[in-house]
């Protein structure tokens, strides 16, 4: 199961629920949520105002429990890894990193930041990861995975199990099973409310990631109502114990109706038991219903009262057991070997395990021994209705005849039959379904009727199967493993290959196929048949999924693939197409561009052409783009200095500089303050640790992105002491080489026993200390040592004050030249710069309003876009907000300074309105569609802008994308069609074009032509596909050319004007055949029999497999009121007899 809910399984003999529960606490504060501020200080958070947990995630900051980003936002739809998961909770339990114990999972890579973590987690048992060698360390928790989490965590999962699934949300069916019973239960006490959907209808979305905020609400609702929840299900469970069932009815002495008060979800013979031996050997949804449950019992005493259990819980609701009725399952006579006494009911006899001779099973149900001998039965006639559904289970028929049934039907289970004949004479036309199952061996199978036939195990088979002449015409569908020959005698029947039905895991696969007479075949999406072999003058037609029916055909001229075949690859072509358009992440991407590529390789193998599918072009431009971002995507790599690897970082980073495929590369890290692109190395002072840095290669090519991170770990500095002097007689500056943190005064040592009293350190001043000690003896000579080691560094002890009342001199000249004396308050400044990217780079904005909240100062930007607060008191909580005319604004999270600090916030980035776009085209690829697309005015800050697509004047479209399809145009009508790029500071002006579109003509008829004999065939019929298709009799066959009238679309039959208005300009035409391009298309207009046609050229061989010869028009004008008009492009394909 799901990694959350294995850490629950694993664990939970060795920690108690609300540990865990405090893991997710922990979680929430540690790796996903950096602390700006802690206790109980006011934060004003500024992107929760709309989040639907704002009320939790303040009362969680209040108590201290959580944290936002030093951004001031709490990011409240950001979900977590599992490799996140994995470092909070081995820190939270205090274990050991383990790396080696990761070494199973190919998806942990060596140098990883979290493969110590995953490896502690294998190693103290909690984890296995999902599967052998995978950890999925990307992947996040879903929404019903928190929920299953919480439910366990309040002790509620066995309660929850007890009681039925109440289709609260809409989209119940997507919950995961071993999610459903916790859904359903958090629903009920109102542990959780799901979300309204587009119709009204409630949503729980189970598969979506869980957010920060639902985390949040969720981690609230523990805290302070577990109780009240827990209250609460103990009221539901002991109010359900007798109203989640209505009624229950005994209909025979083996069968009982269970009537529940609400939908169940499924059903499991498990849940259900009865007392005084009764035993439960199936259990089935009534058909129809999904409150009605069929029981099918061992059989039942007459007058003995058995009370229900559901679930493990005993029912307030008990059935009077009802005797046998012979001839109750239906009639039986002239048993041999053990016949039954009068009164034995069908029930009996075919769960004796004793010699049967005839019976007939008239009624729904299971029937065989539950254990012990088979049955044997001469023969078996199962005829239980339309609606009927029989099970047999350890029954041996030699005959077994099956003459009606439902689509849900006949299931053989550990039954062994000589001879299976199907023939649903009383099945009111439809099909009955025979399900073989494990234990299920049919020796031969002769169908008569309609039927489905389906394999649900490679240890059961239909063996050999006939379809005899009675089943002329019928449908026979096979489903699953047909591992036996298949041999069709029934003219006209129709085969079709399906999918199996849900449950059944096995692919649909006919072992042999051997067609004798004319017939249909019908492939379904991922079937497939191993061998077919046609009967010579046999005419075998194949249609349905294009891809399967040319894996059938390809190889096999007895197969006439169907004339609709190739419109429907071109219409799943064409779907494919659009869902690439939509496709968002590019990982869906990169799989919709191999289903497009798939689907468009079909098609093509039918004859389709470019012009058959949609925006061929800006696809195979965008596809392009993606491709070659996965390329760079794959190859890029960190470089490092000599000595450097990713696990040990100590000097400057060399960052891949890609050349060509006009993609552009930006690098960022999560920790600028260390490292940038653009800034030399900033290693983490000593004793700061070492830091993980993730740093990130964000790609972009057209509309399209892609984001590589890499993991480092920085070294920390290993900094020395460089001098040390007295600078008043209780004061000693000690100077560091590189940076130092965290010092204690334990970390240093002064000989002649001077004693240290304290150590002071500013953020700002961290490669310097200040030593507060005893008294000093003026000349002597003092040694220092630090963290036991002698530095070789000392000083003249002095009496002599070098420091202000507020400040001592720093030894070196610098833009800080005094360090605060400890427990004064100096004032310091705040600094930063305000920036805009530009097609140039960064550039600073001059004049911007730049304020310090928590004081009433503002000052504005200089010409390289800086700005200075000088004299801001320490210790204070400050913001700085930035703002000018027509720019964004921006907004620092809160900070303090410390005594005499120079602060710096950094960059501070406003944009402006997007620019124009540019590059707009629009590919007119009918009468009545074109397909936009365009470029940004600028590739800065595009990830905020939208685009408005306008026809006319009135606005049609806002969409992220950078092209879109208008499918609503009318034929030769001019448009002006303008994209207007907009973000929240504004929108630019509107970039226009205008589109004409074409006129379009349509084929009246088509007539065959011998130019030889100048003989004029009769009009061709068009076929049944909805295309321009056309079928050539033998009796044209002889025909060198096709003579083919046009129409205008307006024209109406039998109303006077001529077929076309206009005249037809063929000088520009391009002709061809889509199949053959080495056969030259030629064509003219020509008057011929005192009739103007368009002449074109035939190519009189039908092309292989497709048996058709596609052909396409295009350049044709249309000469018309003195305008002379584009005409859209033409196809048509000619068939033969």
């Amino acid at each position: 199961m799901d990694y959350l809910l294995g850490i629950w399984r694993e664990a939970g003999m060795r920690f108690n629920r609300f540990i865990i529960v405090l893991l997710m606490f922990t979680m929430m504060v540690s790796t996903a949520m950096p602390v700006f501020v802690s206790g109980a200080e006011k934060v004003e958070l500024k992107d929760t105002q709309n989040s639907y947990a704002m009320k939790e995630i303040d009362a969680l900051i209040e108590a201290g429990i959580v944290s936002g980003y030093e951004d001031g936002s709490f990011q409240p739809q950001k979900a977590m890894t599992r490799a996140e998961l994995a470092k909070i909770l081995v820190l939270s339990l205090g274990a050991k990193e383990d790396p080696t114990k990761a070494e199973a999972f190919l998806d942990v890579e060596a140098n990883s930041w979290y493969r110590g973590y995953v490896g502690a987690l294998v190693a103290s048992g909690i984890t296995q990861g999902t599967s052998l060698t995978t950890f999925s360390p990307d992947a996040n928790v879903t929404r019903e995975e928190l929920v299953v989490f919480f439910i366990r965590a309040l002790g509620l999962e066995e309660a929850a199990a007890k009681l039925p699934i109440v289709g609260t949300f809409s989209d119940k069916d997507q919950i995961a099973d071993w999610a459903r019973n916790q859904v359903s239960f958090a629903s009920q006490i109102g542990f959780i409310q799901g979300t309204e959907g587009p119709d009204s209808t409630l949503l729980f979305n189970p598969k979506q990631n869980a957010e920060r905020q639902a985390l949040a609400r969720l981690a609230f609702e523990f805290k302070t109502n577990a109780s009240q929840y827990v209250e609460k299900a103990k009221a539901l469970v002991n109010g359900q114990k007798g109203s989640i069932i209505s009624s229950i009815e005994a209909v025979s002495n083996t069968s009982i109706e269970v009537t529940f008060s609400s939908e169940l979800a499924s059903v499991n013979t498990s849940d259900f038991a009865f007392d005084n031996d009764l035993q439960v050997v199936d259990a089935v949804f009534k058909s129809g219903s999904k409150s009605i449950v069929v029981l099918t019992t061992s059989t039942q005493t007459k007058d003995v009262v058995y009370k229900l259990s559901f679930k493990g819980t005993t029912l307030d609701k008990s059935v009077l057991g009802v005797a046998g009725i012979f001839g109750g399952g239906g009639g039986g006579g002239g048993f041999g070997g053990g016949g039954g006494a009068v009164g034995t009911t069908v029930e009996q006899l075919l769960a004796s395990g004793k010699e049967q001779g005839t019976i007939t099973v008239k009624a729904s149900g299971t029937y065989g021994p539950v254990s012990g001998s088979a049955t044997t039965v001469e023969n078996l006639i199962l005829d239980p209705g339309p609606s009927g559904e029989v099970t047999l289970r350890n029954i041996n028929p030699q005959q077994l005849q099956v003459l009606s049934g439902s689509v849900n039907s006949i299931k053989l289970q550990n039954t062994i039959v000589k001879q299976l004949k199907v023939n649903a004479v009383n099945n009111n036309g439809n099909s009955v379904r025979i399900e073989v199952r494990d234990g299920a061996s049919v020796e031969d199978t002769e169908v008569s009727s309609q039927a489905i036939l389906e394999s649900a195990s490679t240890q059961g088979t239909f063996g050999k199967i006939k379809l005899n002449s009675s089943a002329e015409g019928k449908q026979i569908t096979l489903k699953g493993n047909i591992d036996g020959e298949v041999t069709v005698e029934a003219p006209g029947a129709k085969i079709k290959l399906d999918a199996p039905t849900s449950g059944n895991s096995l692919p649909t696969v006919i072992k042999s196929l051997k067609l004798k007479s004319n017939a249909e075949i019908n492939a379904g999406p991922g079937t497939a048949a191993e061998d077919i072999y046609v009967t010579e003058g046999t005419s075998v037609t194949v249609t349905g999924d294009p891809e399967t029916v040319w894996k059938l055909s390809n190889g096999n001229s007895a197969l006439q693939i169907g004339d609709q075949v190739k419109g429907e690859a071109i219409k799943l072509a064409n779907e494919a197409i659009s869902k690439f358009f939509s496709s968002t992440g590019f990982e869906s991407q990169l799989v919709s561009i191999e289903n497009t590529d798939r689907a468009i390789a079909i098609a093509q193998k039918y004859g389709a052409n470019d012009y058959d599918f949609s925006s061929l072009r800006t696809y195979k431009e965008m596809r392009q783009a993606v491709l070659d971002l996965n390329d760079l995507y794959k190859s890029l790599q960190l470089q490092f200095q000599p000595g450097d690897t990713a696990s040990s970082v100590t000097k400057d980073i060399i960052y891949p500089t890609p050349s060509g495929n006009d993609i552009t590369v930006v690098w960022s890290s999560d920790r600028p303050d260390l490292l940038t692109s653009w800034t030399p190395l900033e290693r983490p002072a000593s004793g700061e640790g070492d830091a993980t840095v993730t740093i990130k290669a964000t790609l972009y090519k057209m509309a399209y992105a892609v984001t590589k991170e890499f993991v480092i770990k920085v070294k920390q500095y290993d900094s020395k002491v460089a001098s040390a002097k007295s600078v008043r007689s209780d004061l000693v500056l000690v100077s560091f080489d590189h940076p130092v943190v965290n010092s204690r005064v334990s970390d240093f040592q002064i000989d002649h026993s001077l004693s240290i009293t304290n150590v002071t350190q500013y953020p700002h001043l961290k490669n310097y200390v200040l030593l507060t000690v005893g008294q000093q003896t003026k000349d002597t000579n003092y040694r220092v040592t630090y963290k036991q080691k002698d530095t070789n560094i000392s000083f003249v002890g002095s009496t002599e004050n070098t420091c202000s009342e507020t400040v001592c001199p720093l030894p070196s000249a610098g833009p800080i030249s005094v360090i605060p004396i400890p427990g004064v308050n100096v004032p310091g400044m705040v600094a930063g710069r305000v920036i805009e990217e530009t097609e140039s780079g960064t550039s600073g904005i001059q004049n911007a309003k730049v304020e310090l909240i928590g004081t009433d100062r503002s000052v504005l930007t200089s010409a390289d876009g800086s700005f200075i607060f000088e004299q801001v008191a320490p210790g204070k909580p400050y913001t700085i907000r930035v703002s000018k005319d027509k720019y964004s604004k921006a907004q620092t999270g809160q900070f303090t300074i410390s005594s005499g600090q120079p602060y710096s916030v950094g960059f501070l980035s406003l944009h402006t309105a997007p620019k124009s776009v540019v590059d707009l085209k629009a590919m007119v690829s009918s009468a009545t569609e074109a397909t936009l697309s365009w470029s940004p005015g600028s590739w800065i800050n595009t990830k905020t802008t939208s685009y408005q697509v306008h026809l006319d004047g009135r606005k049609i479209a806002d969409l992220q994308g950078l092209n879109y399809s208008i499918n609503t145009l009318k034929e030769n009508q001019a448009y002006t069609i303008s994209v207007v790029a907009c973000n929240d500071v504004g929108c630019a002006a509107p970039t226009t074009i205008s589109v004409q579109t074409p006129i379009t003509l349509h084929i009246d008829q088509i007539r065959p032509y011998n130019s030889v004999t100048n003989t004029v065939y009769n009009p061709l019929d068009r076929t049944q596909t909805g295309l321009d298709q056309f079928k050539l009799p033998k009796a044209s066959s002889s025909a060198d050319y096709m003579l083919v009238r046009l129409k205008d679309s307006d024209y109406v039959p039998n109303a006077g004007p001529e077929l076309l208005k206009g005249v037809l300009d063929t000088s520009k035409a391009k002709l061809r055949l889509t199949v053959h391009d080495a056969f030259q298309v030629t064509g003219k207009v020509e008057t011929i029999g005192g009739v103007s046609y368009y002449k074109i050229s035939f190519y009189n061989q039908p092309f292989p497999l497709v048996s058709a010869n596609p052909y396409d028009i295009s350049g044709l004008k249309y000469l018309v009121n003195g305008q002379t008009l584009e005409v859209a492009p033409l196809q048509y394909a000619i068939t033969f007899e």
